[in-house]
Order: C-alpha cells, then sequence, then structure tokens
C-alpha cells in the first residue's frame, strides 16, 4: 500500500539536469577540456561533492588544485539568477494535489544542499505542498546510499515498504533500492539507466495514473465466465478520476477487447464532435422527435456542466476506452441498448402520474445548482452508496428502475460476456456493476429487450372521440340557436389561434412564425394526428436556419435562460412546445365553453 511518495528534486521536480550539465561542459571548456556527453552524465542524481570529483578527475595532476577549482567553479554562479520556476515539471503540481486528495504523504529527498532545495521549491510555489525536505547533505554518505530516504521515511513515519521512491537517475535509484523501498525510475535527461527501478514512466503524468490505479484496482469487479476473465471498471461518467482509472487499467490488464457502456448513437455523438452540427432540426419536427432531442440535449449539458465543475470531459473514461482499443487494435464493443429504445420503452410503460413526476424531477435536477466534488462522486461509487441511491430509484420510479437499470444491466452483461478473447474489460457506470455480477451468469436473448412496447392507441381513440363529440355539440348548437353557434365557432378559431401566436411570440418568433401558428392551431386541433407546434417549427426552422455557431454553442446556452432563447436551436424546439401547449389551452378551455353552450340549449 502506497503510504508516502519520496521525491528526488532535480530531474524529477524540475528539469534541471540539462541546466547543470550545460554549466559543467561549460566550465571544462573554458579551460580548454572538451568532454563527451557520456563523462559528464556520472554527476547526474549526486551531490556536489560528486560533481566537484567528476570534473577534477578532468584535469592532469598538478594543473589544478580541488580548493582552486571549487572557487573557480562557484564563482561562475556568483551575481547570476536561475529562475527555477521555467524548469518545473509541467505535470508536478497536478501530481501532488492528488497525492494530497489522496491522503498520501510527500517528501523531497534531494542529494542537494537544504539551502538549494528551499530555494528551487520557494520560486516554483510548492514548498507548502511537502510535508517534509530532506537534504543528503545532512548525511555523512550521500545517494546512492539509503541514508536520505530511510531517514526521510522514519521522520514521515511511514514503513520503509509503504514507501515509493521517484527518481530521474542510476544513482538515485540505487539509493531507493538500497533503502528497501519501491522505485520508480522516470525518464528525464542524459540517457539515465534505470533498469533496477522496480517500474519506469516516461513522465510523472503516467507515474500518477499508476499510482491511482494501484490505490482503486481492489474496486475492480473480476467475474469468471464460460472460461473468460472479465473485469468490471466502475466508473462515474463525469469524473476525471475515472477516465484516468480507465486508463491505466486498460493499460496494465492488457485485455483481448474492451466493452464500454455505449450504444451506436452516443458512440457517434462522443466520436463525431460536429454530430450536433450535422442535425437536421426539421426532421427533428418532421418524425415527432422534439421531446426526445430536447431531454437528451438537456441531460447531455447537465453531465457538460458538472463535468466542467469537476474539470473533465463527460463520457471521458468511454473515450479512454475508445482509444485504447485503436492503439492496441483490439475490438471494441458497444455494449448498451439503443438510448432511443430505453427512454421509448420508459415512456410507453408509465402512467400518467408517472410521467409527470419524471419530467418534474428531471426539470429539478438539470437547474440543479448544488456543486459536486471528485470526493462526493467516489463516495457514489462505493458499493453500499450505490446499493442505497439504486433503492430510492426503485422506491421512487419502480418502472424507470426497471427498464433504465435492471435491462440494462442485463444488455450490458449479454455483450460482455459475449466479447471476443479471453480478458475482456469493461468501462461502464458504476451503478451497472451490481447487477451485471448477477445476470452474467444467466442465459437469456437480448430479442425481447429490444423491444419496443406498441404505442397505446387509448389516448389517440379518446380525443377522437372528444372532437367528434364537440363537433356534434356545435353543429347542434347551430342547428338551435345558428347566432350561438357561429358564435362558438368564431371562438374556436380566435382562441386556438390566438394561443398558439402567443406560445409562439414569447419565444421572440418570427413573425410569420406567429402568423403560422395562428393559422394552423384551429384547424390542427381538428386532429389527434397534426399540431399547430409543427407547422409553426418548421416556419421558424425555414425562415431562421441556424447557424454552424448555434450547433457548437447548444450544450453551453441550454444551461441559461437568456441562451436558451437566444440559441435558434433550442428557439425552434420551443417555438414547436409553446404553440402546441396554447392550442392544447384552448383546446381545454374552448371545450368546457362549448358543453356548457349545449347543455344550456338541449335543457331549454
Amino acid at each position: 500500500m502506497i503510504k508516502a511518495v519520496l521525491f528526488d528534486l532535480d530531474g524529477t521536480v524540475i528539469d534541471s539536469e540539462q541546466l547543470w550539465f550545460a554549466c559543467n561542459k561549460q566550465f571544462l571548456e573554458e579551460h580548454g577540456i572538451h568532454p563527451e556527453p557520456e563523462q559528464l552524465y556520472k554527476t547526474i542524481g549526486g551531490s556536489m561533492d560528486l560533481t566537484y570529483r567528476v570534473l577534477y578527475s578532468f584535469f592532469e595532476e598538478g594543473t589544478m588544485t580541488m580548493s582552486r577549482m571549487r572557487s573557480e567553479y562557484d564563482a561562475m554562479f556568483e551575481g547570476k539568477i536561475i529562475r527555477f520556476r521555467e524548469y518545473l515539471d509541467p505535470d508536478v503540481k497536478d501530481l501532488l494535489e492528488y497525492l494530497k486528495d489522496a491522503g498520501i504523504k510527500t517528501a523531497v529527498a534531494s542529494a542537494s544542499s537544504l539551502p538549494y532545495i528551499e530555494d528551487v521549491l520557494d520560486q516554483c510555489g510548492i514548498r507548502d505542498k511537502f510535508d517534509l525536505i530532506v537534504s543528503g547533505d545532512a548525511f555523512d554518505r550521500n545517494k546512492p546510499a539509503p541514508d536520505v530516504y530511510t531517514v526521510t521515511a522514519e521522520r514521515l513515519g511511514i514503513p520503509k515498504e509503504d514507501c515509493l521512491v521517484a527518481e530521474d537517475s542510476e544513482i538515485g535509484i540505487r539509493a531507493g533500492k538500497n533503502a528497501g523501498m519501491f522505485t520508480a525510475g522516470v525518464k528525464g535527461f542524459g540517457n539515465q539507466d534505470l533498469s533496477e527501478a522496480d517500474l519506469s514512466f516516461p513522465n510523472l503524468r503516467e507515474l500518477k495514473e499508476w499510482i491511482h490505479y494501484e490505490l482503486k484496482k481492489d474496486s475492480l469487479v473480476r467475474l469468471e465466465e464460460n472460461g473468460k476473465e472479465i473485469i468490471l471498471i466502475p466508473t462515474a461518467h463525469v469524473s476525471k478520476n475515472s477516465a484516468m482509472f480507465a486508463r491505466a487499467v486498460m493499460k496494465y490488464e492488457n485485455p483481448d477487447s474492451i466493452c464500454i457502456e455505449l450504444d451506436e448513437d452516443r458512440y457517434k455523438s462522443l466520436t463525431q464532435k460536429k454530430k450536433w452540427e450535422d442535425t437536421d432540426i426539421r426532421s427533428v419536427i418532421k418524425d415527432n422527435k422534439v421531446g426526445y432531442f430536447l431531454v437528451n440535449l438537456l441531460l447531455a449539458s447537465y453531465q457538460r456542466r458538472m463535468a466542467g465543475n469537476l474539470g473533465s470531459n463527460t463520457g471521458q473514461e468511454m473515450a479512454e476506452g475508445i482509444k485504447a482499443s485503436k492503439e492496441r487494435k483490439i475490438p471494441l464493443v458497444l455494449a448498451d441498448r439503443s438510448v432511443q429504445t430505453t427512454f421509448t420503452r420508459i415512456w410507453r410503460t408509465m402512467g400518467g402520474k408517472d410521467k409527470f413526476k419524471l419530467l418534474t424531477s428531471l426539470i429539478t435536477s438539470i437547474f440543479d445548482d448544488e456543486e459536486i466534488s471528485e470526493e462526493d462522486i467516489s463516495k457514489l461509487s462505493e458499493r453500499g452508496e450505490l446499493e442505497a441511491a439504486l433503492g430510492e430509484i426503485q422506491a421512487e420510479f419502480p418502472q424507470i428502475s426497471k427498464v433504465l437499470v435492471t435491462e440494462r444491466d442485463m444488455y450490458l452483461a449479454h455483450k460482455i460476456k459475449n466479447a471476443p478473447g479471453k480478458k475482456v474489460v469493461a468501462v461502464l457506470g458504476a451503478a451497472h456493476t451490481l447487477g451485471i455480477q448477477d445476470w452474467i451468469h444467466k442465459d437469456y436473448s437480448l430479442k425481447e429487450l429490444d423491444e419496443v412496447p406498441p404505442k397505446k392507441h387509448t389516448g389517440t381513440i379518446i380525443l377522437w372521440g372528444l372532437i367528434v363529440l364537440l363537433a356534434g355539440m356545435i353543429i347542434y348548437t347551430c342547428i338551435k340557436n345558428p347566432e350561438m353557434g357561429k358564435t362558438e365557432i368564431v371562438n374556436w378559431i380566435l382562441w386556438h389561434g390566438i394561443l398558439s401566436a402567443l406560445g409562439c411570440a414569447l419565444c421572440l418568433a418570427h413573425p410569420l412564425t406567429i402568423l403560422t401558428g395562428f393559422v394552423a392551431a384551429p384547424l390542427s386541433s381538428l386532429s389527434p394526428l397534426l399540431a399547430a407546434g409543427w407547422f409553426a417549427g418548421m416556419t421558424e426552422a425555414s425562415l431562421r436556419k441556424p447557424t454552424v455557431k448555434d450547433f457548437e454553442t447548444l450544450p453551453e446556452d441550454v444551461n441559461t435562460f437568456k441562451g436558451f432563447f437566444r440559441n435558434k436551436v433550442t428557439k425552434i424546439l420551443m417555438v414547436v412546445i409553446l404553440s402546441n401547449l396554447g392550442s392544447s389551452a384552448a383546446t381545454l378551455f374552448m371545450g368546457i365553453d362549448i358543453v356548457k353552450t349545449f347543455l344550456r340549449l338541449f335543457g331549454g
């Protein structure tokens, strides 16, 4: 278990070895000596005493004394200001912040002098990020002796077997190994031999990934089915650490295939950055998918906003799976069911009351500005928290839980266990790992899960019945009292036209769109197969075609009221919705009025 990371300074925390190499080379050349680079690489990772000894070895006997050489070498730096901030490794701050958040202690254990170490850390603004600073100059034996690392671990109160040493030099690696600690070589300047290190990394970013993998690998769900080793990676779709964990698992587990929790449409959304721009908004209206499109857009925007607050990109862990499959040239399995099938199954199996509750909860959550941290996300991925959260969803929305969670658990499990290869890694939302563990050992077909329940015609039949009934009442009114009948017809036209046009006007639609809503509503309200909003939306889409910029800013614009109605795409969608609402309100109002008039005449 890693409980402390002990850092070398030069070449690890700051990329300064090349600077000191150039200084040493310049010093010797000023004395007419032209060494081979490999001869000066011996100083990398060592103390100043080692540097002095290596430099002195180049002078012929009797031409230079050690004390004189040291004085001349030190004089070369008098009055010079070295801006160490310019040499700070670009990944070090991120690594230190991660280690702090993970509760891992950190220390600098360098062969350099204490004043030099403190000056470097102060200039770089990271001195307070280390729990301890130890200089090898304080010991009789400096690196490659283990003293500096042994004492650092003792002062931190961490056993040596729980310490990780990060070094860039052969000398430093040997010091860490002599201290009995796990040693990570980080490639730096000077073609150093890091073969003695337990592991080697090209940079600190990849060292961070490996540390995260080591800390979190016990959270992986390992299963055996049909002679396959299956590894489930529980992730949060908006977490930066989830993406890093997924990347590390695929690197160190070396799978034969990778499964990701995406269907074909979401895969295209993630990999085709211009998918929004290719959307034909008129087709969305024609196919009666305005609600589906808008819900997808709001959910995507909500996830994107959460990811932005956490400094990540939504779906980044899935993108890592896609990237890994391409780099390793192994199969990628899109393991999830079509999102449209899932949404349709949910909607068509829910009652009116549950639909209202769902829409209310969705709208409330979309505009909820409560912040969530990486720590909160991590806690939600724990088994106990997951079971509690899923239990709440099942109690509140049992039908949604069945379709959205249980059925997809079944679908994912089936796809994963049938993925090619002997070792399969699956990148999943943490909520699905619980159910998959049960379903993966069962046999069943996906045919029923892929079926879309037939649309219920009860509502349409009722609407047709009401329309016929209202029409009959108006005809009866016209026969019994032509003047009153004429008034009802005029009111029907005016109320539907005005309220539908008002819905368009509230969206600041084009005048011709408002006129279309006014004209279409009285007629479209006579048929359940037509809607005033479709005609108004199509008109608005033709008159004010969305630009590329509208689609590019779409996910951000839906987060604000102003942006929602400024963006041409969302404006068209709202024209459809509000125009339809206006027409529906008119139908309700006029329906009541027609019934009252009919009852007065019939009763009289």
